[in-house]
């Protein structure tokens, strides 16, 4: 059988792309810089884009929201790969960032 080349789509026209698209890509690609950063630096790095696709974690500020509860939520294939010492450090990570309350508290 002859392989057939990957069908090749034309570069979208600027008027194509919404007005705002690139900022919002550079700063959703910040985003996901600073929470790879933080996970690697807890020593989670490996573990990041699976915990963040399934916890809806989309930048540093929604770890306000997690709590150690929603561990116990995730899927089994990613209950299968944290082990016990990545729960600690992943509880201690989110309990480093502020909480909700504390921050409703401050208004």
């Amino acid at each position: 059988k002859p392989k057939v080349p990957p069908l090749l789509l034309p570069a979208p026209i600027a008027a194509d792309v919404p007005a705002g698209a690139e900022e919002s890509r550079g700063a959703e690609e910040a985003g996901d810089a600073a929470l790879k950063a933080l996970f690697a630096q807890h020593g989670l790095g490996m573990l990041c884009a699976d915990l963040c696709r399934e916890l809806g974690v989309d930048g540093v500020d929604d770890l306000k929201h997690v709590t150690p509860e929603d561990l116990d939520d995730l899927p089994n294939y990613l209950k299968d790969k944290l082990k016990p010492v990545h729960k600690r450090k992943f509880k201690a990570m989110i309990a480093s960032q502020p909480s909700v309350a504390t921050l409703q508290g401050q208004s």
